[in-house]
């Protein structure tokens, strides 16, 4: 037991370190403490001291008590510095959390900002352009030219209205979804309403090459109300995306229960045979306040929301819904809602 050993012995603490840095884990580095204090313990009270060093073994009592407390110096000033380590780089963790949340909030709004313009500049452009080409020429128009002009202001006038009102309702549509109560609903009745109040629409011509393939018994669990909602929105969408003469199909089949449940499915199909959708860039679609580039350049009117609150409705009646297509122009795309069938079919009164 000479002063090399002394030394290399305190340097244990480098051991103590090692262990403490290399797992970040406090039992270890105090399993490693006690493992040095073992060591130190059983050096000094078994060596026999180099000549010159002899008090060593008298002082055995002082020697063993001071090496331990260094290494538990050590081991404390470890622990706390970890602390101190791991708080900080938990504040710098969630300092980039909360960046990310905020650009990607950043991006939402530049693209929200984007989509409304375009959205709106072309009702309000329309309106405008009517009401002032009515001012000029209204000495020299008929009684039924001023009309023509004043509807179709008054429809420009609608179309903006229509826009803000769901931008509006978006935020009280995705508060309501915690609260819906999905209830035994007949799809084919539901669907040929929705279909109705669709054709209806002055935005878009009648169209007779609907085929609806629909049993007259199926039965989903949904929100009644929130669904035809949804139907609505994506017999719109395939209408408003094909070209008159193309026909709209519409689907409903059974099909067996996903892995791990009991409860069968029905899945509703609405295909069309318009242009398609790059199929990188469907899933994209339902995010909020996105359309495809090719419909920001066009005069084709929409906000960017429907998708989004199907997808938040759909999900609020446990079902799915996605989009299919190859993107080829006349193959069109495929929406497919899935929703848990119902086994009881609701009363007529019902």
């Amino acid at each position: 037991l000479d002063l090399f050993v002394i030394v290399g012995m305190l340097t244990t603490v480098n051991l103590i370190m090692l262990v403490g840095v290399m797992t970040a884990n406090a039992w270890a580095t105090l399993v490693a403490t006690l493992a040095s204090n073992g060591l130190a313990a059983w050096i000094l009270l078994t060596s026999a001291p180099a000549p010159g060093l002899e008090f060593i073994a008298t002082q055995r009592g002082i020697f063993v008590p001071l090496t331990i407390a260094i290494q538990w110096v050590c081991t404390t000033l470890l622990l706390a510095t970890g602390r101190t380590y791991l708080r900080t780089l938990r504040e710098l963790g969630e300092t980039r959390v909360a960046y990310e949340r905020a650009r990607k909030l950043d991006d939402l709004k530049d693209q929200f900002i984007t989509s409304i313009n375009h959205e709106l500049r072309t009702p309000a452009m329309a309106m405008q352009g009517y009401l002032d080409l009515l001012r000029l020429t209204e000495a020299e128009l008929s009684e039924d030219e001023r009309m023509v002009f004043l509807n179709r202001a008054s429809r420009a006038s609608d179309n903006m209205v229509e826009l803000l009102t769901t931008i509006l309702d978006a935020r009280k549509i995705e508060q309501d979804v915690g609260d819906l109560r999905p209830t035994p609903v007949v799809l084919r009745p539901l669907l040929e309403e929705a279909l109705n109040m669709v054709l209806a629409s002055r935005d878009h011509p009648r169209r007779d090459d609907v085929r609806m393939d629909i049993p007259s018994q199926a039965t989903v669990l949904a929100d009644a109300l929130r669904l035809r909602q949804v139907v609505t929105n994506l017999l719109s969408n395939a209408i408003k995306y094909s070209l008159p003469g193309t026909p709209i199909e519409i689907t409903a089949t059974e099909t067996a229960p996903a892995r791990g449940s009991v409860v069968r499915q029905i899945r509703l199909v609405i295909r069309d045979h318009g242009l398609g959708i790059p199929p990188d860039q469907a899933p994209l679609l339902f995010n909020r306040f996105v359309r495809l580039p090719r419909d920001l350049a066009s005069t084709t009117p929409g906000n960017g929301l429907g998708l989004y609150l199907s997808r938040r409705l759909i999900q609020g009646m446990h079902g799915a819904i996605w989009l299919e297509s190859t993107g080829v122009p006349g193959e069109g795309s495929k929406a497919i809602v899935e929703l848990p069938r119902s086994v009881q079919v609701p009363s007529a009164a019902g």
